[in-house]
């Protein structure tokens, strides 16, 4: 039996170079339509939007609420990457966008970091990775110290082939846990480990933000949500009336929501009455995204938003072989990269993301087991547009100077 990776993820190694390299770029179509030679002209960031809006086309379970982090699970995914080779490596670059290039890769990887961690001011926003190793085994050097590196990730030495599983998983999930704030405390979950596994890669996000206008909480009032399935619940609104980043398109209106003292904001796209969700998102991509984001311009606003929290786990394995990540899941996986030996494959991709809304701001957790160019301030200020957050919606939380997109999510019920 092959020895497993289980991560919350695995890692890379190898490349060619000049125009044979050039070449095999072209020949890989990504689930965006271009070719991975295309979307190298890309930034890290835009690359990793891409992944998210994959990600959400994916995630079509239209009965619960979502919320996940595509940069938690590109930066796991990414920490296998490092050891994976041939195949294997092609696949998991043409899926989450990664240069095949190594070094090319790790210097996008460590740029777009320190853009985040720089925009962080008043925010407090932890970014952990952690690596979980089988004793004795043979882990090639350069590989750890690329991990500890570009990651930051101390290896951690257990044993997973005769120790106490259940300890190991407590172990894990105990720093997770401290990780994120006490958010998520059960990443790992009973039957994940095994006697099987080989290496364990974390990455665990926490984000926690006062809005630059925070909400009185005086005005909160009860009001009614139209769920995804047309029924009515009461929940509690925040409201106020501020200057706000708007646009609205003909099926749907854009509301860009700063946070104090830092350059993260969250986007909320509402969709008319008369479209749904799932209409407004069959065309929406890192592109559109985008477009919207620079569209935006002051506004007065009176905004109507609920206050919610929402938690979401989930084994990510079959999302990603459906969008070509195959090689990585089966038994002639390549990460020599990892041991100088084809033993390793991924056995788990498990990501877990909550995130809790409410007056004075965002409580956000991820774990996986953006400046804007000021515009001169034009403000429009009549009629006063009304954003009335009642009916379904696509969330983000973005780091403003490079518009990443570090959570996504879908408010569907409460």
């Amino acid at each position: 039996m092959k020895n497993l990776i289980v991560p919350v993820l695995c890692s890379l190694m190898i490349v060619a170079s000049g125009s044979a390299c050039n070449r095999r770029l072209k020949s890989l179509t990504t689930n965006s339509g271009y070719n991975l030679q295309e979307t190298l002209n890309f930034s890290a960031a835009h690359r990793n939007n891409m992944l998210a809006f994959d990600l959400l086309k994916e995630m079509d379970n239209w009965e619960k609420n979502l919320v996940f982090s595509p940069y938690s699970i590109s930066t796991a995914l990414a920490m296998a990457y490092v050891g994976a080779n041939a195949l294997t490596r092609e696949e998991m670059a043409t899926v989450l966008y990664f240069n095949l290039n190594n070094r090319r890769f790790l210097n996008d990887f460590d740029d777009l970091h320190r853009k985040i961690a720089l925009s962080s001011g008043d925010t407090l926003l932890r970014m952990a990775n952690s690596i979980w190793m089988q004793q004795h085994h043979n882990f090639r050097q350069g590989y750890l110290n690329n991990i500890r590196n570009h990651f930051g990730a101390k290896p951690e030495i257990v044993d997973f082939l005769q120790g106490d599983l259940v300890q190991i998983k407590n172990q894990i999930n105990a720093s997770v846990s401290e990780q994120t704030g006490g958010k998520i405390e059960d990443l790992i979950q009973p039957g994940v480990l095994t006697a099987d596994t080989r290496l364990m890669l974390v990455n665990a996000l926490y984000f926690n933000a006062r809005w630059a206008n925070t909400f009185d909480y005086n005005k909160t009032q009860k009001m009614d949500f139209r769920n995804i399935d047309g029924s009515k619940t009461g929940t509690m609104f925040m409201q106020q009336s501020a200057i706000f980043h708007y646009l609205e398109r003909g099926d749907f209106q854009v509301l860009k929501m700063p946070y104090s003292g830092t350059t993260f904001s969250m986007i909320i796209i509402l969709p008319s009455e008369q479209t749904t969700l799932a209409d407004v998102e069959k065309n929406l991509n890192a592109k559109l995204f985008d477009e919207l984001n620079e569209s935006l311009s002051y506004q007065r606003v009176q905004l109507f938003f609920p206050r919610f929290r929402t938690e979401s786990l989930a084994n990510l394995n079959q999302i990603l072989v459906q969008l070509g990540m195959e090689k990585a899941f089966a038994a002639n996986a390549d990460f020599s990269g990892m041991t100088g030996k084809k033993e390793l494959k991924i056995d788990h991709v498990v990501h877990q993301s909550n995130i809790e809304v409410a007056e004075e701001g965002t409580e956000a957790a991820a774990a996986t087991a953006v400046a804007i160019t000021q515009k001169s301030l034009v403000i429009h200020e009549e009629p006063e547009i009304v954003f009335h957050a009642n009916r379904p919606f696509l969330y983000a939380i973005v780091e403003n100077s490079t518009n990443t997109i570090l959570f996504l999510g879908r408010k569907l019920q409460f």
